[in-house]
This record gives structure tokens, sequence and C-alpha cells, in this order.
């Protein structure tokens, strides 16, 4: 089950899964991408909203809408949910001085608030058959904030924590939760938002990342059951560096790779802020 699957990242993971051979349950709100999607993925089907192994729904998870229907309804058909990708989410650029409140709602309300309304029935189903797993899409810059994303990030630093906060609950039902904290990915959303940034924060963040290496990179780290992904050997020094905010993949290597982390870590640092200048 993927949200957020009519663009983006969460397009990419439905085409990738479904060509591996997944049974796939694909939510968004833009009902007309999903049906281009089931279109483009089972040519053959003559439903506009299932076909042999793909179905979609289409509802707006950051109003609460639907959700527990959804679940009923796809996992009659389908089967119990295996693995839940929420790549739901919205992203508006722009300075904390020059942002409007409604800026901040509108960002909780879709990254943070459409997570909890999805996650927590799918949580409570997987831990009544002791089996599943989670993987949730944060933000690697939550590590290290720019500005420029005052609203988005916190919106995912809220993301963030909620998933350190449950995982161990998770866990004891058999139920395991990885995060997924990229950088920027070159998507469709990426591409609306960088025309309203700076140079200077381009420059900090980087050239962005397929998205096809995102999804390679998101699907390995599921299947090797890692607990933090992402997409840059900088961001895993950041990582280490968290002093235990982050959850720990291997304690021993984290402490053999401090000190270099904190140089690396350090040196970062110095450059956000000579071209923040």
């Amino acid at each position: 089950m993927i949200t957020g699957a009519s663009s983006g990242l969460g397009k990419e993971l439905a085409r990738e899964c479904y060509y591996k051979g997944a049974r796939l349950t694909l939510i968004a709100r833009n009902k007309l991408a999903l049906g281009s999607l089931l279109k483009e993925l089972e040519p053959s089907s003559r439903k506009s909203d299932y076909g042999n192994f793909v179905q979609i729904y289409n509802t707006d998870l950051s109003k609460n809408d639907k959700f527990e229907e959804i679940l009923k309804s796809a996992e009659s058909r389908f089967g119990g949910v295996e693995l839940f990708v929420c790549c739901a989410g919205l992203m508006e650029t722009g300075t904390f001085l020059t942002s409007r409140q409604e800026q901040f709602r509108e960002q909780m309300e879709n990254n943070y608030m459409s997570l909890v309304n999805s996650l927590l029935p799918i949580a409570k189903e997987m831990c009544q058959r002791k089996k599943g797993r989670i993987c949730i899409v944060s933000a690697a810059q939550v590590y290290m904030p720019i500005e420029g994303n005052s609203a988005w990030l916190a919106s995912k630093a809220a993301v963030h924590a909620l998933a350190n906060s449950i995982r161990p609950e998770l866990n004891r039902n058999k139920v395991y939760l990885s995060i997924f904290a990229p950088g920027a990915i070159d998507t469709e959303g990426w591409e609306k938002v960088s025309s309203k940034k700076p140079k200077s924060l381009l420059d900090i963040e980087g050239k962005p990342l397929s998205v096809e290496k995102a999804c390679t990179e998101l699907l390995r780290g599921i299947s090797a059951c890692d607990l933090y992904i992402t997409t840059s050997p900088i961001f895993r020094f950041i990582r280490i560096c968290s002093l235990g905010a982050a959850e720990r993949g291997s304690s021993i290597i984290d402490i053999l790779l401090s000190p270099f982390a904190m140089l690396i870590c350090c040196g970062v640092t110095k450059y956000i802020n000579f071209k923040s200048r």
C-alpha cells in the first residue's frame, strides 16, 4: 500500500513494485493521475479503479477521509497489507519572515496529519496480525535545517519524531518501521518549488537525485531491514552525530565513525552558514 502514489517517489515506487510482482493498493488525491497510472501498469484493465494486481483509491488523507474503509476494502481483495509506504505530502518553500501562518498549518496537515490518519489504522491492523513493515518518508534536512524550508521542515521533523517514538511499540508486535530520509529528489514537486528558491539554497541542497535512483535506494533499505535509509553518505554521517536522536543501526560502527562524522558535520555546517550569508 502506497500513499501519495499519483506522482513523484510514490508513483515510481508503484512502478518498481508492480514489475517485481507485488499486488498494489495506491492512494492519492489526484484521481485523474491515479487512473492514468493504473492504465499504464495494466492497460488491459476494463475497470476504472482496479485491475488484476492494482487497485486505486482517491482520497484526501489530511482530512481523515475514508481511510479505514479503504483499508478494509483493500484487504478484502488482496489480503493483509505486507508493506505500507507513506509518500503522501506537500512541499512549500519560503523564508520564515515571509511566510503566512496558514502555510505552517497546511504543511502540518498535508505532511504530518495525513501520515497519522493513515498510519494509525494500518499499524493497529498489522499489530493484531503480528506482521508487517512500514516505511515513512521524512527528509535528511531534518538533521541540518536550511533557511527557506521552515514550514516544510517543521512538518517533516514531526514525522521523523513520530516514527522514532512509535518504533519500540511496533517492534514488540513484530511490525518493523524504517525511515527514508532522502536529500533532494528530482520530482515534479521539487521542480515546482526549486524555481522559487534562492541560488544559495539550491547550492546547499546540491543536485537532486533521480527519482529512479531514490526509489532503488528505498527498496534496497527496506529489503535489508534498515532502520534509517538515506540517499547520501553525508547524511549518514550527520545521523551518527545526532547524539541518540536517530535510531542506531550498529552502535559499534557508529562509535568508530563518530570522529570522522564530527569533522564532516562541522564542515557541512560552516558551508551552510557561508552560503546563507
